[in-house]
């Protein structure tokens, strides 16, 4: 069964009065009788194909005609032709045609046969350009990424690169007519208008100008008082095809917790720390290299060396083993070997004159 367009209405005229509703569409369109005469037609068709006519000079004018003009404005007018033809023959709907023009456009060509109580009546021919229908789909999308991004609890703003406010989302400007006064105004106005901190405003619009001369993202913590709460804020660069900035994205993320627990870490090393700076034995901690990261405070007690001026060196040459028997020992010890061993280590304290010996075994279980 052949697919069909049918007009519910029995006494339906095609007449100009009905331009606005085509109009209105934003389509271009032409219908045609079987006769091959122009029935009715629209401005946007006539300005598609550049013809330097209105469109109700075309009514009952031949459609054949108007075809053998506006194939020139086609790559390949023959392929157009050709398709033209087989639509009319089989009066089947097929959509989604796609063409190239000689001007530049892509469009898109769609073919209904027209048909009244199961009578061919003629054809109809719509056009679209597909630079409109992806503007359309780009400006859909981007409502719905910008409506996303205002559900996050992270700040997010785009500025151009004068850092005038493009889009800011709730998590920054959570009152929306504040939020609509932000756009287009910079940072610094913001905040002014807001009473807040100017320098907080100078600061990131810094970064914003870093990010846009090195071409490349720029992060750093920003803390808020009173709240106290820390921000790990990072702008990036958004470059067009050329490589050229043409916006920043601001991207924050709540760090107030990570740095407490920083905070708590580092005060539980600190301890650790301090308790081995006051025990009455050597303890020494080596990288996997064996360079030296801490000795305590006891090894400078007897020896007077500086701990500090020792970090990074290599066990080896702070302990002067020269031995390459005990030097094996010692690093199969420090290393936690599997074999039994077992190391002999004499070290002279600052008098010249006492000698301190170290026997350890370990064994791997």
């Amino acid at each position: 069964m052949k697919q069909t367009t049918k007009i519910i209405q029995s006494n339906f005229d095609f007449t100009q009065d009905l331009d606005f509703v085509f109009e209105a569409t934003g389509l271009a369109i032409l219908v045609e009788d079987t006769q091959q005469n122009i029935i009715l037609t629209n401005t946007l068709f006539c300005n598609l194909f550049d013809l330097n006519t209105k469109q109700n000079k075309l009514i009952n004018t031949s459609s054949l005609a108007l075809f053998q003009q506006i194939k020139n404005c086609f790559k390949d007018p023959e392929k157009f032709e050709q398709q033209v033809a087989a639509l009319t023959e089989k009066n089947s709907i097929v959509t989604n045609q796609s063409f190239a023009l000689i001007n530049g456009k892509n469009i898109k060509q769609n073919y209904y046969p027209l048909f009244k109580n199961d009578t061919h009546k003629g054809h109809i021919w719509v056009y679209e350009s597909l630079q409109k229908a992806a503007s359309s789909v780009l400006a859909n999308s981007s409502f719905k990424i910008e409506n996303a991004l205002h559900f996050l609890p992270n700040e997010i703003a785009i500025y151009n690169t004068d850092s005038q406010i493009i889009f800011i989302n709730k998590a920054y400007i959570n009152n929306s007519e504040k939020r609509n006064w932000a756009k287009e105004n910079t940072l610094q106005q913001y905040f002014s208008y807001e009473n807040l901190p100017i320098e907080i405003a100078t600061t990131r619009e810094h970064y914003f100008k870093q990010a846009i001369q090195t071409k490349s993202a720029v992060s750093w913590q920003e803390t808020n008082h009173p709240s106290y709460l820390t921000f790990l804020r990072t702008c990036y660069p958004i470059t067009d095809e050329f490589k050229k900035v043409t916006a920043i994205l601001e991207f924050s993320n709540d760090i107030t917790q990570q740095k407490k627990l920083e905070l708590k870490l580092q005060q539980a090393v600190d301890y650790f720390y301090n308790t081995l700076n006051n025990v009455s034995n050597i303890v020494l901690q080596t990288d996997e290299k064996l360079q030296l990261q801490f000795l305590n405070n006891y090894w400078q007690n007897i020896t007077g060396q500086n701990t500090q001026a020792l970090t990074g060196k290599s066990v080896f040459e702070i302990l002067e083993i020269t031995h390459y028997e005990l030097y094996q020992k010692v690093f199969s010890i420090l290393n936690n070997n599997s074999k039994k061993e077992t190391g002999e280590i004499a070290i002279e304290d600052k008098d010249k004159n006492t000698t301190l010996r170290t026997d350890k075994k370990r064994k791997r279980t």
